[in-house]
């Protein structure tokens, strides 16, 4: 098993385990860097061995933010949301040859497919996002 701060370095991106890059503490809490949080390019998060499933998919999803921090914006229907940012995960977790059992992504799937019961197929991503929610 890898552990989650040579994944972060796999990707590229400036892991912090309690202590910046500079040498500083870091300000967030504990809780902060177990839950996992991401900013200004760094990705706090500790540096366990990354064996539970539920906990590599908010760390899938966090890297992914990391990539691309407008997958949380809120000016976008949550299920365009939710959709974006676990196909953001997946893409993370090819890079890194993790996979993310499809049970787990069981409860985010039906929100998506709630989402776009109503929405026409010309809305961007709608089309996409049910085929998504279907599988």
């Amino acid at each position: 098993m890898s552990r989650y701060g040579e994944m972060i370095r796999e990707l590229g991106l400036v892991p912090c385990h309690g202590i910046l890059p500079s040498g500083h503490y870091c300000s967030f809490n504990p809780s902060d860097h177990y839950m996992g949080r991401t900013a200004a390019g760094i990705v706090h998060f500790t540096d366990d061995e990354a064996t539970d499933m539920v906990r590599v998919q908010g760390f899938l999803k966090l890297c992914a933010t990391a990539f691309d921090p407008t997958l949380i914006d809120t000016g976008q229907p949550l299920w365009r949301r939710i959709y974006r940012h676990n196909v953001a995960a997946r893409d993370i977790g090819r890079r890194l040859h993790r996979r993310i059992p499809k049970r787990h992504t069981k409860f985010d799937r039906s929100i998506v497919k709630a989402g776009v019961a109503g929405v026409p197929n010309s809305v961007p991503l709608r089309r996409q996002a049910y085929d998504w929610a279907r599988q």
